[in-house]
Formats: structure tokens, C-alpha cells, sequence
């Protein structure tokens, strides 16, 4: 069974004509909205960014072209002053011997067994328990 090329053929509208007849261009862009001029890549100037000192006198960058805040990248060094600080995060809490070393939670708890006590030894109680049944 032979396959007709020419019904395969996909037909965009784009309103150029600037290859073959019917011939697709891709990627096929919508109608342009009214009110709105797009402007060619080769007439764009970039306005890049500015500072501006606030009514608090703190100074900000903002996009020079539409005055809006831009977002703070940080440097290497903040980035492992971060990542420091999230470990300290981390051992928030946790106590440290003489020599430095965290001590487990288990081996604190252990440290503190003696303190919590029952008023009565457990195997009278249990015994005073069973004995009312």
C-alpha cells in the first residue's frame, strides 16, 4: 500500500510566504495582541540594573527599566556561611562532654536514669496491685 507524501503535508498559516507553497513554519507563532509591538532582537537595548536609596536609607537594586526589586544572589562565601549555620542549627540543644564531643541523646538520658525514681520500689506496687484481684 502506497502512502500519497503530499497528504502528509501540514498547512500553518503564518501570512509570509518566504519558502515553497504550504510549507510549515515552525515554531507556529500566535497573532500578535492589539496594542502590543514586539520589537526586533536587533533594536533592544538593555537597561541593565540600578541602585536606589530608600526613605530609610537602605540601598536597593532595582531593574532599570521597570524599577522593580531585583532578587540577591549570594557570593560563594555566603553560600557556605549558610551551610555552616545550618549545622549549628542542627546541634541546637545537644550537650557536649569535656573533650567537645556531642553526647548522644541516649547516653545523656542514661546520665539522668538515677534521678527519675518511682516513690515506691515497681515490684511492690505490682504486688499490691495483683493482690486487690
Amino acid at each position: 500500500m502506497a502512502i500519497n507524501p503530499e497528504s502528509k503535508k501540514q498547512s500553518v498559516s503564518s501570512g509570509k510566504t518566504s519558502g515553497p507553497k504550504n510549507s510549515p513554519t515552525f515554531p507556529p507563532f500566535p497573532a500578535v495582541p492589539h496594542g502590543v509591538t514586539i520589537i526586533p532582537f536587533k533594536d533592544f537595548t538593555p537597561y541593565g540594573y540600578k541602585r536606589l536609596i530608600t526613605e530609610t536609607g537602605e540601598e536597593i537594586e532595582v531593574d532599570a527599566l521597570g524599577g522593580l526589586p531585583t532578587v540577591k544572589v549570594l557570593s560563594e562565601e555566603e553560600v557556605v556561611q549558610r551551610n555552616k549555620d545550618r549545622k549549628r542549627r542542627r546541634n541546637a540543644g545537644q550537650s557536649a562532654d569535656a573533650t567537645g564531643r556531642i553526647v548522644p541523646w541516649w547516653e545523656e538520658w542514661e546520665e539522668g536514669e538515677s534521678s527519675r525514681t518511682t516513690s515506691e520500689p515497681i515490684e511492690l506496687y505490682l504486688s499490691s496491685l495483683l493482690g486487690h484481684m
